[in-house]
C-alpha cells in the first residue's frame, strides 16, 4: 500500500526540485526526505528523479506520477474534511408519520441515517395523518411521511416509496388460488379493516369509491 506521507514528500520534492528546500517545507531532515523517496521508488519499481549536484530532475515515471499524486492528496484532504464534518453534525430530526410508515418503513431508514450521522437523534412519533400535516405547519416536525398526498401549498411533497396493498385471506378460502378479485366481491365477505385514522384505510376506501363502494356497503366486523 502506498503511504500518503511518501506521496506528499515526492510531490514537494517534484515541485521544489531540490531535496534541501523540500526538507525545509516539510520540516524533515534531508536524509529523511531522500529515504522516503528511495522507498517510494522501490515500492513503485521505478526511478522518479535524476539526481545531480545542481538538484533534481523528474524522470518519465516521475512526470507520470506527479498529476496522480496531486489528485490523491487533494482527494485525501477532501475525504478527511468530509468525515470531520459528519462528526460535527449534531441535533435532532423529528419525523411525523402515519402508523404504517412508523412501524414498517422508517425504522430501517432511520437506522441507516444514524450510522451516517451519529450525532443526530431521530424522533419518529406515529400519529393521525391530519396531525402529521399540522406538526409540519406548526414547526413541530422537520419531515412528514404519509400514505396519501396532501393538498397544501405551504408544504413541499415528494414521492419516495411505493407500497402494495394486498388482500389477505385464509389458505382455505375459496379465493385462495385466485390472483385477483372484483371489488364488488368484497361485499359478500366479512372484513378486517385498519383503524379509522389509518392512511392505508383511506387509500383502500378511496379506491373502492371508484367502483361505487362506500364504507357503509362493507361488512366490517373488526378494526385493527
Amino acid at each position: 500500500m502506498i503511504d500518503l506521507q511518501k506521496i506528499e514528500t515526492f510531490l514537494c520534492a517534484a515541485e521544489k526540485l531540490n531535496i534541501s528546500e523540500a526538507a525545509k517545507q516539510l520540516h524533515l531532515s534531508q536524509p529523511t526526505v531522500s529515504h522516503q523517496i528511495k522507498v517510494l521508488e522501490q515500492e513503485l519499481g521505478a526511478t522518479l528523479f535524476i539526481r545531480s549536484s545542481t538538484g533534481l530532475q523528474l524522470t518519465e515515471a516521475g512526470q507520470l506520477l506527479l498529476p496522480w499524486a496531486r489528485r490523491l492528496l487533494h482527494d485525501s484532504a477532501n475525504l478527511q474534511a468530509m468525515m470531520s464534518s459528519l462528526q460535527e453534525i449534531a441535533g435532532e430530526l423529528r419525523i411525523a408519520c402515519s402508523t404504517t410508515a412508523g412501524k414498517y418503513i422508517l425504522p430501517q431508514l432511520a437506522a441507516r441515517f444514524r450510522l451516517r450521522y451519529p450525532g443526530i437523534q431521530v424522533r419518529i412519533p406515529a400519529c393521525a395523518p391530519e396531525k402529521v400535516t399540522l406538526d409540519l405547519l406548526d414547526g413541530d416536525a422537520h419531515l412528514g411521511v404519509l400514505s396519501r398526498e396532501v393538498g397544501d401549498a405551504n408544504l413541499e411533497i415528494q414521492e419516495f416509496f411505493h407500497d402494495t396493498i394486498t388482500l389477505i385471506i385464509p389458505a382455505s378460502h375459496r379465493w385462495a388460488f385466485r390472483s385477483s378479485i372484483e371489488p364488488s366481491e368484497l361485499l359478500e365477505e366479512s372484513l378486517i379493516m385498519r383503524e379509522s385514522i389509518s392512511g392505508t384505510r383511506r387509500v383502500v376506501l378511496g379506491e373502492l369509491a371508484k367502483h361505487d363502494i362506500s364504507l357503509e356497503d362493507l361488512n366490517i366486523f373488526m378494526e385493527l
